[in-house]
């Protein structure tokens, strides 16, 4: 190529001016020139123009080696150039650096906690009081996850050995100590039974070796649906109230429903307690019950009753009626009288007037008689003397 041509192509990239080309051209043309290339490198900074921009923007300094070719012209009479060296550089397109990322693959394994309880896998999961153990719709609460862990369907064991836990009936009860014989215990269906309400009646009352449904501090028998509290003034006696669906009741009236004594309330009354009623005699006269005692007068085995309607016994007043025995365990009764003061005397009416006779060697002395006693009857001189065959006088036996 031409040296005119080379500065044309040096003009072209603008690697030199106007005015270094026109003193190159004139120089070329009168004198050979002589080429001298040298190779070195040289180290730049490139500007790349934004594409459809009007703002350059300075991008990272990219450092590029290249050959270079250095050009002088020499005049072939040494005579010395104004031309400067020149630096041809090949067009090059920077590249963005390239980031190369390795991608690993991790695969870690993890052994899902379990226990088997009955031949039943269960998976489990760590709660704060131990392992919550489920398959399905069942739940167990286990210690730990081994083959030998205490496991409950009720709640963590080392949770419920903290708690007195009673089974009666295939129902649990949460018992707490009420400082007495027995312990309150309240229905448990599970969960921690820290959230069990032991508030209100308990459910059951239970001791060392048995549970009642009944506080057995305040009723210390049942009797059928009846629950029985000791009698405050009395040995082996007790008032009992009715119960409702066996449970007793929440309220007591003054009288009990129900007079028991014996061990164990063993006997029973609607009318008093049994050992105080068998201290009297009771008999039926004209559909009324009386409640009898020994008689004051009368003869041995007489009885002094009174109208009887229950309640304590002591209060009734037996001279409503006086009894005498008659043939086998049987009495005679009269409201005036009692029948065995009739042994030796006879009533009889004379001349239209009731007259008690007593007997006589004679025959029979009659007396007046208007009511009570007839021995009250039989004193003074006889109104009447009758013979055996009852013929009587006022003056003597006829």
């Amino acid at each position: 190529m031409s040296d005119k041509k080379k500065l044309k192509n040096l003009l072209d990239q603008g690697l030199i001016s106007e005015e270094e080309y026109t003193k190159g051209i004139q120089k070329a043309g009168n004198s050979s020139v002589i080429k001298i290339g040298v190779g070195v490198l040289a180290v730049v900074s490139v500007l790349i123009l934004t594409s459809n921009s009007d703002t350059i923007s300075e991008q990272p300094n990219l450092s590029v080696s290249e050959p270079v070719t250095e050009s002088k012209e020499i005049s072939s009479n040494n005579a010395t150039s104004d031309l400067k060296p020149t630096t041809t550089i090949p067009k090059t397109k920077a590249q963005p650096p390239s980031t190369t990322t390795t991608i690993r693959s991790i695969i870690t394994t993890t052994t899902i906690p379990s226990v088997t309880i009955g031949g039943v896998t269960y998976t489990c999961t760590d709660d704060y009081n131990g392992w919550t153990c489920k398959n399905g719709a069942t739940t167990y609460y286990c210690d730990a996850v081994s083959n030998y862990s205490d496991c409950s369907k009720l709640w963590y064991p080392n949770v419920l050995d903290n708690y007195d836990i009673v089974t009666v009936s295939n129902q649990n009860y949460v018992c707490s100590n009420s400082f007495s014989t027995y312990d309150d215990c309240y229905e448990y269906r599970g969960g921690n039974p820290a959230n069990v309400s032991t508030f209100g009646t308990p459910d059951l009352w239970c001791d060392y070796s048995s549970c009642y449904e009944y506080d057995p501090s305040e009723w210390s028998v049942v009797v059928g649906n009846y629950f029985c509290k000791d009698r405050i003034l009395g040995f082996n006696q007790y008032d009992c109230y009715q119960g409702f669906n066996g449970n007793p009741p929440t309220y007591t009236g003054l009288n009990p429903d129900l007079y028991c004594s014996g061990y164990q309330a063993s006997d029973c009354s609607n009318d008093w307690y049994p050992d105080d009623l068998a201290r009297y005699d009771f008999l039926t006269y004209y559909g009324a019950t009386y409640l009898c005692e020994d008689a004051w007068g009368g003869s041995y085995g007489d009885l002094d009753c009174g109208r009887y309607d229950g309640g304590n016994p002591a209060n009734v007043w037996t001279n409503d009626l006086k009894c005498s025995p008659a043939g086998y365990s049987g009495y005679d009764c009269d409201r005036d009288f009692y029948p065995s003061e009739w042994e030796g005397y006879e009533l009889v009416n004379i001349g239209g007037g009731t007259y008690v006779c007593e007997s006589t060697w004679q025959g029979s002395a009659c007396y007046s008689y208007y009511s009570g006693s007839p021995s009250s009857a039989t004193y003074g001189l006889p109104d009447y003397y009758c013979n055996s065959w009852g013929d009587c006088s006022r003056d003597d036996y006829p």
